[in-house]
């Protein structure tokens, strides 16, 4: 897949004007981020986008080719709980390794003041926020001039922030104020990192005419160009880090726009895969597979016991991906992480479902019943108790769009048509 490349306004004619000797130095960005807990592609089908991995990739291909600034914008967990907080940890480990800045989301923020410590510590002391005020429990700075930008990070959320973290707030006009501030006294550009979406991003733009650059957050694909917002331009890199951008500013406006996404094509950073495997290894350690909430179930029969009477469905089943599902996981190092297992096996959630291939061979794997349910009653007393029939509605929890994006119900039926 081709990078996308769009101007910003009008850009290559205007800076061909201008003599060189009166040129400021060309300044240089690249924006990724906001992966809400998808730190990795699924990975069980292709072609699969996005991941920290491919995003360091061009960050530090960025940062060779034109010293450019890396920005993580954050919300990069989902959630609470222990992985989200091994997850936090692995992306502030990353943004100190690539010498960003990043922001402290919403998200993060849930996670609790020990948590935000933590991140604060592991990324280098690179982490933004300025919806919190600073404090002595809290030692993450609102803003940051570096790479010829003054750099900040706000929330649109800032009570939510402050009640989860135990902090005082500060509301997005005076963080916007702040900043703006600052980047005027130092004759650079107010770059924000918003925890927010597009409207909020379009509000702070026109409440704040002085901000060079908002990045706010996108439940889609990255634009194909930037917005403009009056001075102020509104860039992306859309859902769940799939995209990085480039962009480039000179002479008081943004001169260039590229967005990168992050398919097959780009290669895994090898210091980030480093740290993404010590994730994984932490994920394994702790055990968090083991410590998933389960609830009472029926008993399940296994795909053997089904075969006896429905020998060809079963033939059908052992040449299928379903029947090897948990393998892609243990190849890729996902075999015990929560986020991925449920769609590669039979039953987690239940107390008489999956545990582990070892415990619960027969469930190792996206079983008949998977789709059709627990069917030891039904493979004891067959005339008496009936299986469900089931259709697409069964396929699309896993196969959805994200972990399945090429998924057609009756494309895909045909290969396991029984």
């Amino acid at each position: 897949m081709r990078a996308v490349c769009v101007a910003v306004g009008v850009l290559g004619a205007l800076g061909a004007m201008v003599a060189p000797s009166r040129q400021k130095p060309r300044l240089s960005l690249v924006i990724g981020g906001g992966f809400d807990g998808y730190l990795s592609p699924c990975g069980c089908t292709e072609p699969m986008s996005g991941g920290i991995q491919r995003m360091a990739t061009i960050v530090r291909q960025a940062q060779r080719d034109r010293s450019a600034l890396f920005l993580m914008l954050g919300n990069n967990v989902s959630g609470v709980g222990r992985q989200s907080e091994l997850k936090a940890e692995t992306v502030a480990q990353v943004l100190g390794g690539l010498d960003g800045l990043g922001q402290l989301g919403v998200n993060e923020a849930r996670l609790g003041k020990g948590e935000m410590l933590a991140m604060d510590r592991l990324s280098g002391h690179n982490l933004l926020n300025a919806s919190l005020s600073p404090s002595e429990s809290n030692p993450v700075p609102p803003s940051a001039s570096r790479g010829g930008f003054v750099v900040g990070a706000i929330s649109h959320q800032p009570a939510l922030m402050a009640a989860s973290a135990r902090e005082s707030a500060v509301s997005v006009q005076n963080s916007a104020r702040m900043l703006v501030q600052q980047a005027t006294e130092a004759g650079a550009p107010a770059v924000v990192l918003f925890d927010g979406g597009h409207d909020e991003a379009v509000a702070l733009a026109k409440a704040s005419p002085d901000i060079a650059l908002v990045v706010y957050e996108s439940g889609s694909s990255a634009p194909a160009h930037g917005e403009h917002v009056g001075h102020t331009v509104l860039v992306t890199p859309g859902e769940r880090g799939k995209s990085v951008l480039r962009m480039t500013y000179a002479d008081g406006e943004f001169r260039s726009y590229e967005v990168t996404p992050l398919g097959p094509e780009v290669s895994d950073d090898a210091r980030t895969t480093r740290l993404y495997r010590e994730y994984l290894s932490r994920v394994d350690g702790e055990m968090l597979l083991d410590k998933l909430p389960r609830s009472p179930g029926p008993d399940f029969a296994g795909p053997e016991r089904c075969a006896r009477c429905h020998s060809a469905a079963g033939q059908v089943w052992h040449a299928s991906a379903h029947s090897h599902a948990l393998a892609t996981l243990e190849a890729k190092g996902h075999s015990l992480d929560p986020d991925c297992v449920s769609c590669h096996v039979t039953g987690l959630g239940l107390k008489t479902g999956f545990f582990s291939r070892s415990k619960t061979p027969a469930l190792a794997a996206v079983t008949c019943e998977s789709c059709h349910g627990p069917g030891r009653a039904h493979s004891a007393e067959p005339r008496a108790v009936h299986m469900a029939r089931v259709g697409r509605e069964a396929c699309i929890s896993c196969h959805n769009p994200s972990n399945s994006p090429n998924f057609v119900f009756s494309a895909y039926w045909q290969r396991i048509k029984h």
